[in-house]
């Protein structure tokens, strides 16, 4: 754990942060998506990729802002982050770059009607959808255990000011 509160905050916030300010430059090709991702298909595999790595550094802040804590909601925010992590760094994997690589490919004139179809079925299919939701829900499990966690520990950032006692739980 770091020791100056600075480092902790900037691990804390800082993948967040990076994450936010990526998003502000994701393209949104729902119309016609394999159509509309052949011309940005470099910048959306580069952005997929970069997300992949920060949507893993926002699970370790919500780790790291537990760590040191114990009881059942502290571990239940531990292992939703986990599996946030995992599924929905797979969802955005599948549909971010490899999308993205057909797009590329359909760019550089290697069967672009068949890559636009993968493309396309690549965002309709089901399975896709199920990472998402499971990487979802799991983030709002992992965000409200760990608020949980933290109210129970009497974190004074999660205190009201007004707040006339302390629990004992």
């Amino acid at each position: 754990m770091p020791s100056s509160p600075a480092t902790r905050r900037l691990l804390l916030l800082g993948p967040s942060l990076l994450l936010t300010v990526l998003m502000f430059f994701h393209p949104s090709p729902y119309d016609h998506i394999g159509d509309e991702l052949i011309p940005i298909a470099t910048w959306w595999t580069v952005l997929h990729t970069l997300q992949f790595f920060r949507f893993a550094g926002v699970g370790a802040s919500v780790w790291m802002l537990v760590a040191g804590l114990r009881g059942y909601a502290a571990t239940i925010a531990r292992v939703a982050a986990m599996i946030f992590v995992l599924f929905y760094d797979i969802g955005d994997a599948v549909v971010g770059i490899a999308t993205g690589l057909l797009a590329g490919n359909a760019a550089g004139g290697d069967l672009p009607e068949t890559a636009v179809t993968a493309i396309n079925a690549i965002f309709k299919d089901f399975t896709k959808d199920m990472f998402f939701d499971v990487g979802i829900l799991a983030w709002i499990l992992a965000l409200a255990t760990a608020a949980v966690a933290l109210y129970r520990a009497g974190t004074p950032s999660y205190r009201p000011s007004c707040w006339p006692y302390r629990h004992s739980y």
